[in-house]
Order: C-alpha cells, then structure tokens, then sequence
C-alpha cells in the first residue's frame, strides 16, 4: 500500500472516530442523565477512542485540540443533568396528581346533587366503631358502581370478604393513589380529607354547601399527603391537628408532596396539592404561614378570601453538589489525557493502519 493510499485510509478513519466521539458524547449526556453508571462507561469508551484517534490521525494536534475541547464541554454539561434523571416525568406526575383530586373533588360535588350533602368522613356503627370510609360511598360518582356494590357495608372495612376487594385491579386503587406512587406501593390512598369541628368533615355527621359559610372557593376539601399508610377502604384521614403542623413538615401524616418542579438551575418549587370547595386545584406552597392555613381549613370561621399564595423555592443540593464534583473532576481527568496525548505526539510518525498491521503479525 503508497504513502498517500495510507493517508487516505488514515483521514478516513480519523474521520470516522470523530463522528464516533461525538455520537459517545451525546450517549454519554443521555444516559448520565437516565443512569450514571451507565454514562460513565460509555465515556470510558469514548476516552479510549479519543486516544485511538489521536495516535491515528495525521493531523494529530487538530485531533487534541479537538479532543481536550470536547470532553471537558461533554463533561460540564452532563453534570447539569444528573438530578434530571429523577425528574423528567414530574411536570407530568404533577399535572396527573392535580388532575386525579380534582376528578375526586367533582365526585363529591356530584354527592352532594344527590344526597344535598358532602358524605361524613366514616360511618360508624351502633357502638360508635369506625367501620367505612366516605371513599367507599364515593365510588359510583367515579363510575365504580360494580365495586359498590360487592362491598359488604354490614361487615367492617377490614373484614376478609371486603378486604378482598383490595386485591381486584381497578381504576379506584389508582384514582386514589399519587400517580408518582408516593409513599407504600399497593392499595394505600394519598388523599385524605381533614377531620375536625371547624373543617369540612366533622366525623360522623355530613355537611352541606350552606354550612360553608366561608365559601366554598376558600375551604379545602381535599389535601394530599405523600407517605399515607391508609388503606382507601379504611375510615381513618387526617386529623386538623396535623394538618396545621405545616406544608411538608418534618413528620408523618401532614399535608405533603413529593412533588419538586426544577424552576432555573438550582431551584425546585416545592409545596403540596389540595383542592376547594368549588373543585379548583392549588399547589400550597412549602412556606405557608398556620393562620392562613387554618383558614382554609374551616368552614366558617369568617376569614375572609384566599390569602396571596406566593411560590417556594428549595435549593436544588443536589444539582449543586453534580456541579461541584463536576468542576472539581472533570479538569483533573482532562490534565491526565491531554499529558497522556502529548506523549503520543512525541511519536515521530503518526501511526496508521499499516503499522497496526504490522504489529500484529
């Protein structure tokens, strides 16, 4: 084979681990962002090519200039990634979630048309045991009137013949359920109503529109709560108590989310679901004040309209902590490369395939 024919063959193949460099480092952003360990491999095959194609090019200092210039900016953009790969579904995560309260919300509105007022929060029987949930008197205003009507209300919810029911599949588990499956996986709900004197739902006793004196637009009725260990038969909810305890308090059973919605670079808007009276869903945000939380909350307390509800902002630590490492790493790992690069082109011949060829025989 000539000279020039192994010229030829060598800016073709230079060519070729070009393309091949950059198509790793796209993988390499893909897959960072869906799975680190992943994108980490895939850049070890890269740097290994970028050598490759330094030692087998003609015009090598193009070749690491090209290769020191490219994978520092692949690195850096990648490190911006790395949260991503929790939360490329939460913007629609979210919507699901605020859409599957409000379909609850509009149940209870239809309820109320029907029976001219709201289902108690349980029923209970002649001994005052808590025996079923107002989840279960909703189902045939979610079109869940076959399942009504197997539930056994002369026996408790947790008796074996409608304990069974818990195990058929149907729509019900999943319209009572955070679509981003917060908290235990199985038949738990997410959405709880708020038990108290003051609120709503009173216990046992059903309350009508005309006893929302606050309105219905400025009393929730509805919150979600995202590590719930209630059963969507069971007749247990969300005590006021608790629910005054703030938006993602740092205990069980309070109005929570799981829900962060990346807002710039290092921000997440954090808060939680609820909805109103009049079947509008909002997002309370994390700082809410108690007063104006305890508003919302009662039914007749005369508070006046919804208060400013101004957004929340979490630091995104984990974003920054990507970066970080990134800007600490990525420098080091590219020094080592580029000293490992000059010493290939210390080489007084570029290697071509011919010389491979050679070698090998």
């Amino acid at each position: 084979m000539s000279s020039a024919e192994e010229s030829a063959e060598a800016k073709v193949l230079w060519r070729l681990l070009i393309a091949a460099e950059l198509l790793v480092i796209c993988g390499f952003a893909l897959f960072y962002g869906l799975n680190p360990e992943m994108g980490w491999l895939i850049a070890s095959l890269g740097l290994l090519g970028s050598i490759v194609n330094i030692a087998t090019a003609q015009r090598r200092r193009v070749a690491l200039a090209w290769t020191t210039l490219a994978w520092p900016a692949g690195f850096l953009a990648c490190c911006f990634l790395g949260p991503f790969r929790y939360r490329a579904g939460e913007p629609a995560w979210k919507a699901q979630c605020k859409n599957r309260l409000m379909q609850i919300t509009l149940a209870l509105g239809n309820y109320h048309d029907t029976y001219r007022s709201f289902p108690p929060a349980c029923m209970t029987d002649s001994n005052g045991k808590a025996m079923h949930s107002w989840r279960v008197l909703l189902l045939p205003f979610l079109e869940e009137k076959k399942l009504y009507e197997q539930y056994d209300f002369s026996q408790p919810w947790d008796s074996a013949d409608n304990q069974r029911l818990l195990t058929q599949r149907s729509s019900i588990a999943d319209n009572y359920a955070c679509p981003k499956g917060q908290g235990k996986a199985g038949n738990f709900t997410n959405y709880l109503a708020v038990v108290g004197a003051e609120t709503a739902w009173p216990g046992t006793r059903p309350v009508t529109l005309k006893e929302i004196t606050d309105g219905p637009k400025n009393t929730i009725i509805i919150v979600e709560v995202a590590d719930s260990d209630i059963q969507w038969t069971e007749p247990r909810d969300l005590s006021i108590e608790d629910a005054l305890a703030g938006i993602n308090a740092e205990k069980t059973h309070v109005i929570s989310s799981r829900h962060a919605v990346l807002v710039g670079c290092f921000r997440d808007e954090v808060g939680a679901h609820v909805s109103f009276g009049d079947g509008t869903v909002r997002f309370l945000p994390e700082g809410l004040a108690g007063d104006d939380l305890h508003s919302m909350l009662t039914r007749a307390g005369n508070d006046g309209g919804l208060p400013a509800l101004a957004p929340s902002f979490r630091s995104d630590t984990a974003r920054v902590r990507s970066l970080i490492t990134s800007l600490t790493v990525v420098p080091i790992a590219d020094l080592i490369f580029v000293i490992t690069a000059i010493m290939l082109l210390r080489r007084e011949k570029p290697l071509t395939i011919a010389d491979s060829a050679k070698a090998m025989e």
